[in-house]
């Protein structure tokens, strides 16, 4: 159950990330910026810290990068 609910938060903060992408064209919001109720800007900087150190999968680095993350 833990491992669901995780997938399903990681899949709303994507769903964030690609409609702030849509509406700005970028992926590197100012802080803070709030989408859905959610920090996206923080987000992101714990997926770039994350990536740093080794913890994202590689279909997490994979969605990230078709949002043109800058890592």
């Amino acid at each position: 159950m833990k491992a669901s609910i995780t997938r399903a938060l990681a899949d709303a903060r994507l769903d964030d990330a690609r409609q702030y992408r849509a509406a700005h064209g970028h992926l590197d919001p100012p802080a803070p910026t709030v989408v859905n109720g959610r920090r996206l800007d923080a987000w992101i900087r714990v997926q770039r810290a994350r990536r740093h150190l080794g913890r994202l999968t590689p279909q997490q680095i994979t969605a990230l990068d078709e949002l043109a993350i800058r890592w």
